[in-house]
């Protein structure tokens, strides 16, 4: 998907390039739309992953939320802590080992629908994706929980009942 249209065509030409994706998961992924707005948020455009993106400051942000939340975690994510801290511990984090295991993590958390959970930079920390959504239809990012959904109809984000968003059901009673 492409966030600076929206796009949810892979072959449009302002979404991350392959070079964007090796960059930051070792592979051609897709990024999730919290990460996307992220990005976005952070003036990094496509393209520029390699020259406007900290890979360190992403993986520091992502590892001290996880380290201030056990609730969430997954077993991948208690197991890539658990090499991360032996590696600190033991001397054998080196520059490679840091990389490869840095885009595990990666992977795991900001590539789309791959690990059934993703970062959320809005909420700094772990969410389900089956609990937890970006609307690509608003300019007003943020994740949402799923009760709310977008209304063509009003064109907003707004909880829904029976296929319409609470202020229409509202708008038809008065």
């Amino acid at each position: 998907m492409c966030y600076w249209c929206k796009d949810l065509r892979r072959t449009c030409s302002r979404a991350p390039t392959v070079n964007d994706m090796m960059f930051v998961f070792g592979e051609h992924l897709e990024v999730t739309s919290c990460f996307s707005d992220y990005l976005d948020k952070l003036g990094v455009k496509p393209g520029q992953f390699e020259a406007k993106l900290n890979l360190w400051e992403l993986r520091t942000t992502i590892v001290e939320a996880l380290t201030k939340d056990y609730v969430q975690h997954s077993p991948f994510l208690l197991d890539w802590l658990g090499k991360w801290e032996k590696m600190n511990l033991d001397g054998s984090l080196t520059l490679d080992a840091s990389a490869e295991h840095m885009q595990k993590l990666f992977r795991h958390l900001l590539a789309a629908g791959t690990g059934g959970h993703y970062f959320s930079f809005c909420r700094n920390g772990v969410v389900e994706q089956r609990r937890y959504w970006h609307c690509v239809q608003c300019d007003e990012p943020g994740c949402r929980t799923r009760e709310f959904g977008h209304c063509d109809r009003c064109d907003g984000c707004r909880r829904f009942f029976n296929g319409e968003c609470e202020s229409c059901i509202s708008d038809e009673s008065d």
